[in-house]
């Protein structure tokens, strides 16, 4: 049943890849009779992102044209899609460096014209580049950024853009070689392919699936998703994806020792790069081909793979060239066109410039007077500051101070009504009161400890987070506490932001020790050139579904905002029977 409702969807994504081919020829008939602007970059929009779905080469004179149309109309929403486009283009020439220039270009316009579904999209094409360029942790953080500016799940892009989110998590954990993290995102992706039933959704799906349960040691179903992705490369025309799917299929087949298959699949591929005279592909099926004849211990086939590797080097050489003309090519055309862009600009820059001269010579006396008294308020505030600093402290004292009266109050109170409670009851109220004391001293303690200081270090906040984490394993029976402390620079804190730090860890430790029924949990503290500190916090406990916090979830909710409040990543993992694992980290 299975593998025919696979047959129907590549039967369906064919048939959707010829009509793409030709709803694109009309659009570009259309085209050559549109004169309006908006009309026209709307079609050129269409056709061009029609040709990076279906993976064959972008028109690079169409996105000239946008660029041009956008900056005629004045409009950041639509250059913020020409420069995505710009970078698309480079991208697929190798150029990875302008790539990623274009697309931090546009993502500022984006931001201006709020719209969130070209944001989302330029930071998942970010973190896509960096994971080409193993930058990981580069990566990581903008497909993050991506999630973080997705679309209404209304809009029509929502599924598309979430399965780029999906396959960007499952491309770094392999790298990173956590296959058990990226189960749960090919899962999705694989859910999202046959949804959205478009090749450059489906067959990273098939192939990455099959690559995360080779890591896994899952034989059967990482052969499973590898056959499926071949057979479905085979329906397909772009041999973008065709080779990338290769590239995760021949080396599974030559590790697994299916030489005969693996054979087959590197001639498949090597005549596809012949036919489409790519040198990319060439190269790739060559270099697995000598592989495979080493393997197998025939000299001579794998020689002549060897010198056709070297040939075909040296002819890929020339074609890099040619690609880099004509990539610099593409990129000067854009460049004149912004510097005559620029030109216009500054000269209606120096027009204004000579009025808005006359003004600031008539307003430089009021701006040097506001500036002294903003100063002089400035001084006034911190002061002002100091002292409500001084009366919080206070006031914390004051009011934990008169709970505890209170408390010990109706202890006495207790022991004096010897009677009418049992004495089992009494002694429990008694714990209950007593225990109840103690915290809320500690907590007064802490947050005095906290603003008193101007700075407080990482190993200080090691030390009473190390101590905090003991003492509530000590209610805990048959609980094993591991801590790992690799501090490599000693970072300082400010008062809210130690709190904060503070507050978002106590709460993930008191978590697992009210739910997780945990034997063990580790605590690892550290930092490192690159970030300035990280905790995380694992139980090898019950675990949990983890979903996105929603509104009225305080604990998650609260934890998540207080880490984007001091500039830090706060990120949790569970799985059911599977524990926890709680990170907190701040980069450099």
């Amino acid at each position: 049943m299975m593998r025919r409702i696979f047959l129907v969807t590549i039967s369906f994504v064919s048939i959707g890849c010829f009509a793409q081919t030709r709803h694109a020829d009309s659009l570009k008939n259309l085209l050559k009779e549109e004169t309006t602007p908006v009309r026209k970059f709307d079609l050129i929009n269409k056709i061009l992102e029609e040709e990076v779905n279906s993976g064959v080469n972008i028109d690079t004179s169409l996105c000239i044209e946008m660029l041009r149309l956008a900056h005629d109309l004045k409009n950041d929403s639509l250059a913020a899609i020409g420069y995505n486009m710009a970078g698309s283009y480079n991208a697929r020439k190798g150029d990875y460096t302008t790539a990623l220039e274009y697309l931090f270009t546009a993502i500022p316009l984006a931001e201006k014209a709020k719209d969130k579904r070209r944001i989302c999209s330029l930071y998942f094409d970010i973190s896509l580049l960096y994971i080409f360029i193993k930058n990981l942790r580069e990566a990581f953080y903008y497909n993050l950024k991506g999630r973080e500016n997705l679309p209404g799940k209304s809009m029509p892009m929502y599924d598309f853009l979430l399965a780029q989110f999906d396959r960007n998590m499952v491309r770094y954990y392999l790298l990173v070689d956590k296959p058990d993290s990226a189960l749960p995102y090919v899962i999705h992706l694989e859910q999202e392919g046959i949804k959205l039933k478009t090749p450059v959704i489906i067959l990273p799906s098939l192939f990455l699936s099959g690559a995360a349960y080779a890591q896994l040691g899952k034989k059967d179903s990482a052969a499973f998703y590898f056959r499926r992705a071949a057979g479905f490369a085979d329906s397909i025309s772009s041999v973008g994806l065709k080779w990338a799917s290769e590239k995760y299929y021949i080396p599974y087949l030559i590790q697994n020792g299916r030489m005969e298959e693996a054979k087959k699949r590197a001639y498949g591929l090597l005549k596809l790069g012949e036919d489409y005279k790519n040198w990319d592909v060439k190269i790739t099926a060559t270099v697995f081909l000598r592989t495979i004849f080493d393997k197998t211990h025939e000299p001579d086939s794998a020689y002549y793979f060897s010198m056709a590797e070297i040939s075909m080097k040296d002819s890929f050489f020339n074609e890099n060239n040619i690609n880099k003309v004509q990539v610099i090519a593409f990129n000067e055309k854009l460049r004149s066109m912004e510097e005559r862009r620029r030109t216009e600009i500054r000269e209606k820059q120096r027009e204004q410039n000579i009025t808005l001269g006359l003004i600031f010579l008539g307003i430089l006396t009021l701006v040097i007077l506001f500036v002294y008294q903003l100063r002089k308020r400035k001084a006034e505030m911190n002061k002002k500051l100091a002292g409500q600093r001084d009366r919080i402290s206070r006031e914390l004292h004051d009011n934990v101070g008169s709970q505890l009266t209170y408390m010990r109050g109706n202890i006495d109170w207790l022991i004096d009504s010897k009677g009418v409670l049992s004495q089992e009851e009494e002694m429990n109220k008694l714990s209950v009161v007593s225990e109840t004391s103690k915290n809320i001293m500690n907590d007064l303690r802490e947050t005095i400890w906290v603003i008193k200081k101007e700075n407080i270090k990482l190993d200080e906040l090691s030390d009473r987070l190390k101590s905090y984490l003991q003492k509530q394993v000590s209610f805990c029976q048959g609980t094993e506490v591991e801590i790992i402390e690799n501090i490599r620079k000693n970072y300082s804190f400010s008062p809210v932001e130690l709190l904060t730090t503070y507050r978002i860890c106590q709460e993930a430790i008191t978590n697992i020790i009210k739910h997780a029924h945990a034997t063990k949990i580790v605590l690892e503290i550290g930092s490192d050139k690159e970030r300035d500190y990280f905790f995380t916090i694992t139980d090898n406990g019950l675990g949990f579904v983890t979903q996105p916090p929603k509104e009225g979830h305080y604990g998650l909710l609260n934890m998540v905002q207080r880490s984007k409040e001091v500039g830090a990543m706060f990120s949790i993992l569970s799985e059911p029977g599977k524990g926890t694992n709680v990170a907190l980290v701040k980069f450099s």
